[in-house]
């Protein structure tokens, strides 16, 4: 729904979940996020998962 939104259509979406059951995954994979990290991972594991994803985009965002 965020991405059928022109405004917000360039927002990343991030999922932080419990669910790793390979069905659950299967769902969120199926929406297309930019990101799905699970609550099990270490705290500085998952910052710095979204700071490496937040980097690409930039990185990618200067080479254009």
């Amino acid at each position: 729904m965020i991405r059928s939104e022109s405004e917000f259509s360039d927002i990343p979406v991030i999922f932080l979940t419990s669910k790793g059951d390979k069905e659950s995954v299967m769902q969120v994979m199926d929406l297309k996020p930019d990101g799905y990290l699970l609550k099990t991972m270490p705290p500085e594991q998952i910052k710095q998962s979204i700071d490496t994803f937040f980097q690409r985009k930039k990185a990618y965002r200067n080479s254009i």
